[in-house]
């Protein structure tokens, strides 16, 4: 499948899965926008991304929130002026959901 030119957007693209499904998406051509809780990690990514020759924005949030949830798909939107893919690999723990962690 030929993504070059779609816009993606990954949740948790800061680092482990996101931080690689991010880059992988920008090695096929897609822009994209890369949404963490940690701007440190975002600003290394989009960093990463750009040295390589990809096109990167990256947007501050937490998925929890209903309201940086709306900014960062239409920081998105804004930048890029479309939004084809959407990944979401930020991981949330809600401790008592389904187990109880340490």
């Amino acid at each position: 499948m030929d993504i070059k030119g779609s816009v993606a957007l990954v949740t948790g693209g800061g680092n482990g899965i996101g931080e690689a499904v991010v880059k992988h998406l920008a090695k096929l051509g897609a822009k994209v926008a890369v949404v963490d809780m940690a701007q440190k990690n975002i600003d290394r990514v989009v960093k990463d991304i750009q040295e390589m020759g990809g096109v990167a924005i990256g947007i501050q949030a937490n998925v929890t929130s209903e309201a940086d949830t709306a900014r960062y798909i239409k920081g998105t939107l804004e930048a890029f002026g479309q939004l084809n893919i959407a990944v979401s690999c930020a991981g949330i723990i809600r401790d008592g959901t389904m187990l109880s962690l340490d």
